[in-house]
């Protein structure tokens, strides 16, 4: 009875334990905007292992440059032509 009521409490422990934790977002991979915006369609990838970014406007390439990361997900995309300032919640 003890060793079930030990382990009962380890499971609702570690239930309770995740619901706090709160993993921060990466900024990685490929985003591209829902709808068109001014008539294009805005595309953006992150590679993580070098990070570096590519802005896509209609498959086409804009822009490029380093992706910075700052402290609660926010991240700073430094481009060739612009910077960006991105937020991740």
């Amino acid at each position: 009875m003890k060793k079930n009521l030990s382990l009962m409490f380890l499971v609702v422990l570690l239930i309770l334990g995740g619901c706090v934790f709160h993993p921060q977002p990466n900024l990685q991979g490929f985003y591209q905007s829902e709808e068109d915006i001014n008539g294009y369609f805005v595309q953006l990838t992150v590679q993580q292992d070098d990070s570096s970014f590519v802005e896509y406007i209609d498959n086409r390439e804009v822009d490029k440059g380093n992706v910075i990361k700052k402290e609660d997900g926010r991240y700073l995309l430094e481009g060739e032509h612009q910077s960006i300032d991105v937020y991740l919640n």
